[in-house]
């Protein structure tokens, strides 16, 4: 199946202030939705995660399965985002995320978490506007 190039959607969304800043890029099509959430002082790819509705249960189960790198714990960030995108519209969701900051400390983690569930609302509004 080919997908006219005119079907394809992107959004760039961004959120906080250096080195809290966090950017997310949603790439949607008739069969899914692709998205990176990177920020912080080196943005990266540390965590993949899958979402695709699970069949029968349309709107209230995803299947989920996350890839993550050797230490990185960016796969909480794609969780939410890959679970939140596809219970929403009820397609297949990737997401990719990294995040860093040197020698974080706990109350920064906390920031940067708190930072992604605001893009992450940001993204639902933005993209349920784009898809009207």
């Amino acid at each position: 199946m080919t997908i006219p190039v005119e079907s394809i959607r992107t959004m760039t969304l961004e959120i906080g202030e250096a080195p809290f800043r966090l950017t997310a890029v949603i790439c949607g099509s008739t069969s899914g939705i692709q998205v990176y959430v990177g920020g912080g002082t080196l943005p990266h790819i540390g965590s993949v995660v899958l979402a695709e509705p699970k069949p029968g249960l349309e709107g209230r189960v995803c299947n989920l399965s996350t890839f993550n790198r050797e230490g990185h714990k960016d796969g909480v960030v794609a969780h939410r985002f890959a679970e939140a995108l596809c219970f929403r519209y009820n397609c297949p969701v990737s997401v990719s995320a990294g995040i860093h900051i040197d020698n974080a400390a706990a109350e920064d983690i906390q920031r940067l978490v708190a930072l992604s569930d605001q893009l992450l609302e940001q993204v639902l509004d933005a993209w349920d506007v784009k898809s009207e």
